[in-house]
């Protein structure tokens, strides 16, 4: 009786129960798999995520998932070999991610996300390509020319595939671009037409609104400049008039220097701070 007493039949109680679970977890994975083995796929179903973009069309993931294993539709479903579609999908320069699961049914689930190019870049021996959101370069498509930021000019950078950018005037366009896009303030995505690289290496703003051209430079402290031009269209351009300057400069900290010919001398000067 003692020894009965010493018995932790809650404990006991415990491991017979997860036990049990576990066996019904083995039983019930075995009549998958044998389910599975019987099951041929029936179909396929495809879903392209993109936040603006059609770079990518459902013929052409078709096309890539039956050049893995051609005729796919009516094989097996243990068959068709998902990481290896999922590997071949994601080579697609325009593809970012691909995942594939196959239900019980029969259906093979395909869901692209394509990548999302934010600038395109024409280089200085006129080749073209763009940049995605995380920085790599993409060949233009045949299919669909994404309304992004343009940049032309002195830019050396060449296009390549699944590539990170690796000169700095590149990389200095994609920082704009990127402070362009992820900005409340809707009025630089409306008012920027295009970005150009001069000989001296400085980037330059081509404004929609106004024929005055805006340098830039760098992108030094580059939220602070901007906002300090964003102050000067406020407050000054509408008492002056949008076409007085032809080159707006806001190259150095804390003043714009408005330029009304394109002679060397400086005919006017604005403090930033007169203005606000």
């Amino acid at each position: 009786m003692n020894f009965l007493k010493r018995i932790n039949w809650k404990r006991i109680l415990i491991v017979a129960t997860w036990a049990t679970c576990l066996l019904g977890v083995i039983v019930l994975l075995s009549f998958v798999s044998a389910k599975q083995e019987k099951v041929r796929c029936k179909g396929v179903k495809i879903s392209i995520d993109g936040k603006r973009n059609f770079l990518v069309e459902k013929g052409e993931v078709l096309a890539i998932m039956n050049r893995i294993l051609p005729k796919f539709v009516s094989k097996p479903i243990n068959d068709i070999p998902v990481e290896q579609i999922e590997t071949a999908l994601e080579r697609n320069p325009y593809i970012q991610r691909a995942d594939i699961f196959i239900d019980l049914d029969g259906i093979v689930n395909v869901k692209v996300v394509q990548r999302e190019p934010i600038l395109r870049i024409i280089n200085a021996a006129n080749q073209s390509f763009y940049v995605d959101k995380n920085g790599f370069k993409m060949p233009l498509s045949p299919n669909f020319s994404p309304r992004v930021l343009v940049a032309n000019g002195n830019i050396t950078e060449m296009p390549s595939l699944n590539d990170t950018l690796k000169t700095n005037v590149a990389k200095e366009l994609f920082v704009l671009t990127q402070f362009v896009e992820d900005n409340k303030d809707e009025f630089w995505k409306s008012q920027i037409a295009e970005m150009y690289v001069n000989d001296a290496h400085e980037i330059v703003l081509i404004p929609r609104v106004g024929d005055s051209k805006i340098v830039l430079g760098n992108v030094d402290d580059l939220e602070s400049r901007l906002n300090n031009l964003l102050t000067f269209y406020k407050k000054a351009l509408p008492r002056m008039g949008w076409d007085t300057y032809k080159i707006i400069n806001i190259k150095y900290a804390n003043q714009i220097i408005g330029v009304r010919d394109t002679t060397i001398q400086q005919t006017n000067t604005v403090i930033t701070s007169s203005i606000q």
